[in-house]
């Protein structure tokens, strides 16, 4: 068990190869039947049809089988200034994220830096 726990395997997935590991039962039962691989192909198998597009060509939609908690984008209207202006700061903060790119800007610097070093050596006859 600690074996497949190193290779990254889920819980579940480590229920499902515990069972193929496990010597067989005598007792019929479904598990038995199918070994592990079969039983994904099944459930896979059960929802095929989600996965297909219609006949008219066009991808079926997909739709989450979870709740989300909130609509988004969330109507302004109803939210107060106070609440408006979290969402705002909030969605600053994670899009200064998303699209810092800090590699880009140090070797930015650094270029111009060199090119001012540059510049500056050439005008005063340094160039050692």
């Amino acid at each position: 068990m600690k074996d497949l726990y190193r290779l990254g395997l889920g819980p579940s997935l480590q229920r499902c190869f515990a069972k193929a590991s496990s010597p067989p039962s005598t007792s019929p039962s479904s598990d038995a039947a199918y070994p592990p691989l079969a039983d994904l192909s099944r459930k896979f198998q059960a929802h095929r049809h989600e996965l297909e597009p219609s006949p008219d060509g066009e991808p079926a939609p997909y739709y989450s089988p979870y709740k989300p908690k909130r609509q988004w984008p969330p109507d302004m209207s109803k939210l107060s200034p106070k609440h408006q202006f979290r969402l705002e700061r909030k969605y600053r903060r994670r899009a200064a994220l998303k699209y810092a790119r800090p590699r880009w800007v140090k070797m930015t610097k650094i270029v111009q830096w060199g090119a001012i070093t540059c510049e500056y050596r050439l005008e005063n006859g340094n160039l050692s």
